[in-house]
């Protein structure tokens, strides 16, 4: 693999658990994590 593919995969990991957790923030508020409790 070359150096981009890593770094395109790692963003993509990224994206992935971001979206999940937008979604289990939809879902069920009291699941939010701390950093976004305001």
């Amino acid at each position: 693999m070359h150096f981009g593919d890593y770094v395109l995969a790692f963003y993509a990991g990224g994206a992935l658990c971001f979206a999940a957790a937008i979604i289990v923030m939809f879902i069920d508020p009291k699941a939010r994590p701390l950093e976004l409790k305001s």
